[in-house]
């Protein structure tokens, strides 16, 4: 089959194309979404991605920050598997994507336990692990999961990173924090790549972008136009730069949103002139939501949309 999931740019570098699985609803299924990893592959995307929420409260008044106006795509009730099994799981379907989370919500989650989890998949899947994180947007998930005050939600991320990393890299590893604290401690296996997989720090905002800068190996901004992408991406190399690291070195891989009045186009807002232009603003991948219900259409769907990009 065509395998048509990339971009020549005029660098001569390519755009690449992951697709966001949504491991929720009737995607989280094994039979559908060995199908949705079936299609992606024929049709050439690199990578896989996954999404997060441990748990929906039924009410609540948080505005999700990637719609226009703040209402939640998903009813609450909508069942999310968990990210890293919903992983482990795919990675037997492919030998040759990168499988990531878009996002992993880090700020509510052990950082311990899930540096145990992301080495034991890097391991398993030989490698091919990428680890977007968020601090997430909903208040009453964070504060039923942590105990913690909904202010702390960026200091907890950030330790966090810096936990995982520390487990990554030292055996036995020593770390003390504000939140969490350990000395001389052996947590194994520790992943493929030395230090870990690779990091993508997600967020819209200039805080964001300037946390992927200092932090990042990655930066993974969401529902956001090739412009304020721009603006982004130039904020995450700047601090880079400040910080001594090196800018060129941050990935920057956007998810584009949703259509969810259209589920039979795969990207409504996406087209050759908008992925040039997502291009020369630094992005190098480019994250879509599957495109269809109709599964037996999606294949053909997929590859329709990435040939008129292809240009």
């Amino acid at each position: 089959m065509s395998r048509v999931a990339s971009q020549r740019k005029s660098d001569g570098t390519r755009m690449r194309f992951g697709l966001w699985m949504i491991n929720a609803g009737i995607w989280s299924q094994p039979e559908l979404a060995a199908q949705l990893v079936s299609a992606a592959e024929a049709t050439g995307f690199d990578s896989l991605w996954v999404g997060d929420h441990v748990a929906m409260p039924a009410t609540h008044d948080s505005a999700y920050p990637y719609s226009p106006d703040g209402s939640v795509p998903v009813p609450a009730d909508f069942a999310f598997s968990d990210p890293l099994i919903h992983l482990a799981w795919l990675s037997e379907r492919t030998s040759s994507m990168l499988l990531g989370t878009a996002v992993l919500l880090l700020s509510v989650r052990s950082p311990i336990i899930t540096a145990k989890q992301v080495a034991s998949l890097d391991r398993i899947t030989g490698g091919r692990v990428a680890l977007g994180v968020g601090q997430g947007w909903l208040r009453k998930e964070f504060e039923m999961l942590t105990n913690g005050q909904w202010s702390t939600r960026m200091a907890r991320l950030e330790e966090g990173i810096n936990v995982m990393r520390a487990l990554w890299s030292d055996d036995p590893a020593t770390f003390s924090g504000e939140f969490t604290r350990f000395a001389d401690v052996h947590c194994l296996p520790q992943p493929i790549r030395q230090g870990g997989p690779p990091i993508f720090i997600s967020g819209s905002t200039v805080v964001a972008a300037r946390r992927a800068g200092r932090l990042g190996d990655g930066y993974l901004p969401m529902a956001t136009t090739p412009d304020e992408t721009a603006h982004l991406v130039a904020e995450a190399r700047r601090t880079a730069e400040e910080h001594g690291r090196d800018p060129a070195a941050i990935e920057v891989t956007y998810c584009a949103p949703p259509n969810p009045t259209d589920y039979t186009d795969p990207a409504a807002a996406l087209t050759a002139d908008s992925v040039d232009a997502y291009a020369a603003a630094g992005v190098t991948r480019i994250i879509l939501a599957p495109p269809v219900i109709d599964l037996a259409s999606m294949e053909s769907n997929l590859r329709e949309f990435l040939q008129t990009v292809n240009h």
